[in-house]
């Protein structure tokens, strides 16, 4: 019951986000739970998507918002064309599925701008910024007004979602 009302309490905006590998264990004993969690308005996203047990099945059956490419795959992307067709086919699967986007691991000016021309919705690594601790955040913010990118917002890099496309052709 605490962490619940905590969870609650934390209103709009909030994300719950867990493990592939952790998520997908026993995902019938886990779809109540994340169903619950998503009705209370909190963003549920997959971490570390890409590694470990992740079912596509699974994946399609729980109700979650958002995936986050594990950053072994973006890292790698510039060195890497088979890194970077698996997160090209992530973007795709995900956005095809209603879900948004995460790339982990940006740590170079080419690849952001190769995952927004992939269609990625949100960057994060030490490109954008290293860790803040949250009492300092406001100063970084002050610093950094350009940098809408470190901000997680839906569709970030896209104008228009994937399955908004296929229904308008």
């Amino acid at each position: 019951r605490g962490t619940t009302q905590s969870l609650a309490d934390a209103g709009d905006g909030a994300q719950a986000g867990g493990h592939g590998a952790s998520i997908f264990d026993d995902p019938h004993s886990t779809e109540d739970v994340l169903e619950r969690l998503g009705a209370m308005g909190l963003r549920l996203s997959v971490d570390d998507f890409g590694t470990g047990c992740a079912s596509l099945a699974s994946l399609r059956r729980l109700p979650i918002d958002e995936i986050k490419i594990d950053g072994s795959f973006v890292s790698a992307m510039s060195a890497r064309e088979e890194d970077e067709i698996i997160v090209r086919s992530m973007i795709e699967l995900a956005h095809n599925l209603g879900l948004s986007v995460v790339a982990e691991g940006v740590e170079k000016r080419a690849v952001i701008e190769r995952l927004a021309e992939l269609g990625c919705d949100v960057a994060q690594g030490y490109y954008l910024s290293r860790p803040v601790p949250p009492e300092e955040l406001a100063i970084w913010l002050d610093q950094h007004p350009d940098s809408g990118a470190a901000v997680p917002r839906k569709r970030k890099f896209r104008e228009e979602p994937v399955r908004e496309n296929l229904a308008s052709a």
